[in-house]
Parts: C-alpha cells; sequence; structure tokens
C-alpha cells in the first residue's frame, strides 16, 4: 500500500510539472511589412516606340495600390496590389478609338521600383520609377 500511495504521488507531482500544449491551431507568423509606396513617382517606360516619361500618384491601403498616372497626353486611373516587395499595377487608355489595357509588374526596392509593361497584345517593354522626394 505504501509503494502505491509513492507511485500515485509521484504521478500528481509529473502531471503538476507536465506543460500543456496550447489548444487549436498555432497562429502563423506575422509577414515582415512591405514597403509603403504612397506618394508621387516618376516612371519611364521602354517601349518599342522609344521612351516615355510620366508621373505615377499612388495611394496604398493595406495591399490594394490606387491612384493615376499623368503625362503630356492625360491622366488615367491606376488601380493595383503590393505584396512584399512584389508590384502589380494597370492602367487602361484610349489607343486611337480601341481601349488598351497596360499592365505593369515588378519588385520595390526602397525609392525604386522596376519591372516588365504588357500593352494587350501588342507587346511588352520594361519600366522603372523613382520615388520623388516628399
Amino acid at each position: 500500500m505504501k509503494s502505491f500511495i509513492v507511485l500515485a504521488a509521484s504521478l500528481l507531482i509529473l502531471a503538476g510539472c507536465a506543460s500543456v500544449a496550447p489548444s487549436g491551431p498555432a497562429e502563423p507568423p506575422t509577414p515582415p511589412p512591405g514597403p509603403n509606396i504612397s506618394g508621387s513617382w516618376a516612371l519611364t517606360v521602354e517601349s518599342p516606340m522609344g521612351a516615355n516619361q510620366s508621373t505615377a500618384t499612388i495611394t496604398q491601403t493595406g495591399g490594394t495600390l490606387s491612384g493615376k498616372i499623368a503625362n503630356e497626353r492625360g491622366e488615367t486611373a491606376l488601380t493595383g496590389t503590393i505584396d512584399k516587395s512584389a508590384i502589380t499595377f494597370s492602367i487602361t487608355i484610349d489607343a486611337q478609338g480601341q481601349t488598351l489595357k497596360i499592365d505593369y509588374s515588378g519588385q520595390v526596392t526602397g525609392d525604386t521600383m522596376a519591372g516588365t509593361v504588357r500593352f494587350g497584345d501588342y507587346g511588352e517593354g520594361k519600366w522603372s520609377g523613382k520615388k520623388n522626394a516628399s
């Protein structure tokens, strides 16, 4: 009987020292924050027709981008997303009476960004941007 009491007491002590696993799934780690690209950007687009300069005014809300791109021919709305440093955005323009969607994709590094631009079914080029001083 004495060995039973010692065994029971030992089990109670061990049970009190055991750690309890948390219930439910563990929360995933918070990803590192991406850049905040809100502001004015000087953009250069290299296409088969040459280089084109424009200014993008971007507002970032979480991973959603909105704003406009303006150049000597006018301005058009910009929409897109950013996920860490990967950026995608697009504009739609009137090209000689036809609607043309232009899609930009690339990477943001500090106050610069660059990537590939697709002119609908008419080919692609390269683009780059530098954030204007505030």
